[in-house]
């Protein structure tokens, strides 16, 4: 159960991660389009 619990954390960690990044790229596009 443990190891579950820590393999979505995991997975959560990376997509905030992606999710992040993606926010900022598309927001930097956006400021050059500006």
């Amino acid at each position: 159960m443990n190891e579950r619990k820590d393999e979505s954390l995991e997975i959560v960690k990376v997509f905030l991660v992606i999710f992040s990044m993606y926010i900022r790229f598309s927001t930097s596009k956006v400021a050059k389009a500006m």
